[in-house]
């Protein structure tokens, strides 16, 4: 009988996500382990924007001088313009610039503009967000070693002595 039973159990919403062509983009701040070149030659951690798409789980990224609200959205706007197209919805974390529980004015009025929406879910909550999470894991094991960036345009692979 528990043979039977385990066959008929209503599937876990929490295992496996599936998305809709078009549905959502997730949203994340990514932050590279080594300080960049900068043009006036000092060194700086720069945050990375990172979007992937559900359906596709194409990935997209755009460094950022700041985290702050204007910055977020610029880089949105031209990460939405590589793609040539808005999704439904852009999951977010709660990131300060984008809001926390609810999306900044600024925030609200570029998501009206697009006719998408933003989802801000609750904190600590890693079934949302899984897809980004597992991108800025492989930018930080498999992407940045053996890479050594000169500017923000440009990078060479490290020689192996480090």
């Amino acid at each position: 009988m528990n043979r039977l039973r385990a066959d008929h159990r209503p599937i876990d919403p929490a295992d496996r996500l599936m998305w809709a062509a078009g549905d959502v983009a997730q949203c994340d701040l990514w932050f590279p382990p080594r300080k960049i070149l900068l043009e006036d030659g000092s060194r700086a951690l720069l945050p990375v924007l990172v979007m992937t798409c559900g359906y596709s789980r194409f990935t997209l990224g755009r460094m950022l001088p700041t985290r702050k609200t204007p910055d977020l959205l610029l880089a949105s706007w031209a990460l939405l313009s590589q793609l040539s197209r808005v999704p439904r919805r852009l999951i977010w974390d709660n990131e300060p610039g984008i809001g926390r529980g609810k999306a900044t004015e600024p925030v609200a009025a570029f998501s009206g503009t697009l006719a998408t929406k933003v989802v801000l879910p609750p904190p600590r909550d890693p079934e949302c967000k899984g897809l980004i999470e597992r991108r800025n894991r492989f930018f930080e094991t498999s992407f940045m070693p053996g890479r050594h960036f000169e500017s923000r345009r440009t990078s060479t692979p490290s020689s192996p002595t480090g």
